[in-house]
């Protein structure tokens, strides 16, 4: 059906005209109409019609239906909902009463342009205002869009709309269903990972609507817009808004420890309930004392020192989690360039062999591999991904910041610093990833390399078959040999030169890997 003005829609008691349309979504669009019986405006959200025979527009509806037992003064009513089905005629729609006063996205823009703070009593005055709205909504749902164009302003009231992506208020229900899980820039950390949701997600993003409203700013650098979803993930899970001080001067330090609570990234330190933050905000009418000056002070400095821990530990945690996709990323590509075609080809062995099969396990704390042959031989393959934390190497340098040797600083007329440096290995001149080899019982092996290959998400696997030169007079056998991981570090700056030991570096090949559990059957 096409809507124009002058279209009907009716909750079954009155019929209301459109006016105009006045906003287009996701979803469908949103019009102004008139009560026919009384005059009094409405909006009506319209909702596509190819939601009509889907499992998610069934749910959606169903959830509307119970935002529309939500009743709070900053809070849009839902008049009436229409499912598509009484009236086939009509698309689907929602009746709600109109905010006539624009969206709080609006306002804050204007007073963006105007360079015109709120004060602290009207923040306050605000943050209660939503706060009840909030403490309403999540009594029956979690919203789980949360924004400043999800405000609107009806009068002097702020009231909260738009339950497009509600759910029921339970900790278990997940976040996948309407194919999407809210809009990025206010998403809380957890949201990210789409298990749950729960009263504490919405919390976190009215944080950052009260952080807006007090700086007039978002909370977080946001320089490239080009990877719109991961520059906004990096932002929820590891960045640490600004103080609020710096940006206004006439913030109270209780307002705005408030602020920072709710933008907590751990939900053991965010605040749980709205009452918690009702309470702290009822806190701040209270008369002042003569030690308010102190108290502040005080506030400061905990929130100074609260910021520092907090970029710390994000610091830490943006580690383990990089050290984390780093080393499955190695794992990915050893469990599919190296064990995907051994095990096919040890299953196709053990399927045609009638005297003895090769078994085959994995490790689960590294990633290393046993094989056992039917000989009663083992195999171990074993890889290590190269981490900085591992190389952090203490050396000597003097006063121009060069590396001496111990022995020539002894006479030398230079300083003596010892500083501490991340030396990742390198082959040539390409980043190692990670590194190990094929270890036999019998003695023999080769060693793995995985390389960096720039421009490229995965690496380039070598193999190195390293044999005696002849110029030690205790050789190594049996040959070819691996070197074990701790001389790897030592070893491979020495492939490329004279020296005891020959190292072949070659392309990584599974024929090699098979003829050599060939040659140790």
């Amino acid at each position: 059906m096409i809507i124009t003005k002058g279209t009907i829609f009716t909750d079954d008691e009155s019929d209301y005209e459109v006016i105009e349309q006045i906003g287009k979504g996701g979803f469908g669009a949103v019009w102004l109409a008139k009560n026919k019986k009384n005059d009094i405006k409405y909006a009506i959200k319209t909702l596509l019609s190819d939601f009509r025979d889907d499992d998610e527009f069934r749910a959606l509806t169903n959830e509307i239906k119970m935002a529309a037992q939500v009743s709070s003064p900053n809070v849009i009513k839902y008049v009436y909902t229409h499912d598509g089905n009484k009236f086939p005629e009509l698309p689907p729609y929602i009746i709600m009463e109109y905010a006539e006063n624009g969206s709080l996205s609006e306002l804050l823009k204007a007073r963006k342009q105007s360079k015109q703070s709120f004060s602290n009593d009207e923040l306050t005055k605000l943050f209660l205002q939503l706060v009840n709205g909030m403490a309403a909504i999540n009594s029956k749902l979690v919203h789980r869009d949360i924004k400043p164009d999800n405000i609107l302003i009806q009068g002097d009231l702020l009231k909260i709309t738009d339950f497009g992506l509600c759910k029921l208020a339970c900790e278990q229900t997940r976040t996948m269903s309407f194919k999407g899980g809210g809009t990025y820039p206010y998403m809380s950390p957890e949201a990210w990972d789409y298990t749950k949701n729960t009263k504490q997600m919405d919390i976190y993003s009215m944080g950052i609507v009260f952080y807006e409203l007090a700086t007039l700013l978002y909370p977080y650098d946001i320089t490239n817009d080009k990877d719109y979803y991961g520059v906004y993930q990096k932002a929820h899970m590891y960045d640490v808004p600004k103080a609020i001080n710096s940006f206004n001067k006439n913030i109270t330090p209780a307002l705005s420890s408030i602020i920072m609570k709710m933008l907590e990234k751990r939900t053991d330190k965010r605040f749980k309930e709205w009452s918690e933050i009702l309470t702290a905000l009822s806190n701040l009418n209270m008369p002042s004392n003569s030690d308010n000056g102190i108290v502040d002070n005080m506030l400061n400095i905990q929130l100074a020192r609260d910021s520092e821990i907090k970029a710390e530990e994000s610091k830490r945690l943006k580690r383990v989690n990089e050290i984390d996709a780093f080393c499955k990323k190695v794992s990915y590509q050893y469990q599919n360039d190296i064990i995907a075609p051994l095990v096919a080809l040890i299953d196709n062995f053990n399927m045609k062999s009638q005297s003895g099969k090769i078994s085959l396990s994995h490790s689960t704390h590294d990633i290393t591999t046993s094989i056992r042959l039917p000989s009663g031989k083992t195999i171990k393959i074993h890889i290590q991904p190269i981490l900085k934390e591992d190389f952090v190497r203490q050396r000597r340098v003097n006063d121009l910041g060069a590396i001496v040797r111990d022995d020539y600083y002894n006479n030398s007329p230079y300083g003596n610093r010892i500083i501490s440096r991340v030396e990742i290995p390198h082959y040539k001149n390409d980043r190692i990833l990670a590194w190990g080899g094929l270890y036999a019982s019998s003695g023999q092996g080769y060693n793995l390399l995985l390389l960096e290959q720039k421009d490229e998400l995965y690496g380039k696997w070598l193999f190195i078959i390293n044999t005696n030169s002849g110029l030690f007079r205790k050789p190594r056998i049996p040959e070819p040999f691996a070197f074990q991981l701790d001389e790897l570090e030592k070893e491979v700056p020495l492939m490329n030169v004279t020296h005891i030991y020959n190292s072949e570096p070659m392309d990584f090949d599974e024929k090699i890997l098979f003829s050599f559990i060939m040659n140790n059957l």
